[in-house]
């Protein structure tokens, strides 16, 4: 007469069935295994040349090339506007607004930049998990603020136009990208 069978053998049979074919390694496999265990933290100095070799300011950099590229493209439509360059459209307004929505970008990026920075994330930054609910916390404010910008549009800017306001928000967020491949394309 047989015996049911033991925890053991129905995790072995749910191996045989779960089990991934002749050939394939599953992925998850690798971080399975206790052999693969052999984790160092860094020591000190390690860390210390570690953050030595990391790039100091960056973020303000980043913020840096975004006001410049806004206020650049702003100084040149009023310079469109005041020479008649681009005809019926041309307008203080046009300006205004892309210069509005650019800065509903980097305003909103740069009190994210000094908060991250600040005493509060420092204390949350004692555990990997504070350290990303702190990030989240700055970036739920970041976006709250950007968007309370974009709404209060119309109060702050007379004639407002939305193509403009657009245009003035995808110069100021891709800016970040032309930074990061000149960056690295010095290095």
């Amino acid at each position: 007469m047989r015996t049911p069978s033991t925890s053991h053998d129905v995790k072995q049979a749910d191996d045989k069935r779960y089990a991934a074919p002749a050939g394939l390694v599953s992925a998850a496999s690798s971080f399975d295994d206790d052999e693969s265990d052999d984790f160092q933290p860094m020591s000190s100095e390690a860390a210390q040349a570690w953050r030595s070799r990391q790039p100091r300011g960056l973020i303000r950099f980043l913020l840096g090339y975004q006001l410049v590229a806004v206020l650049t493209v702003t100084g040149l439509l009023w310079m469109a506007e005041a020479t008649g360059w681009m005809g019926s459209i041309s307008d203080r307004a046009v300006a205004v607004s892309f210069a509005y929505g650019g800065l509903a970008i980097v305003i909103p990026a740069a009190l994210m930049a000094v908060g991250l920075q600040g005493r509060f994330t420092r204390r949350l930054s004692t555990t990997p998990t504070g350290s990303l609910l702190g990030f989240a916390i700055w970036e739920g404010f970041k976006l709250l603020v950007s968007v309370a910008l974009l709404v209060a549009a119309p109060k702050f800017v007379s004639d407002l136009s939305w193509l403009a306001l657009l245009a003035g928000l995808l110069v100021a967020l891709k800016v970040n990208w032309l930074v990061v491949a000149l960056i690295k394309a010095r290095r």
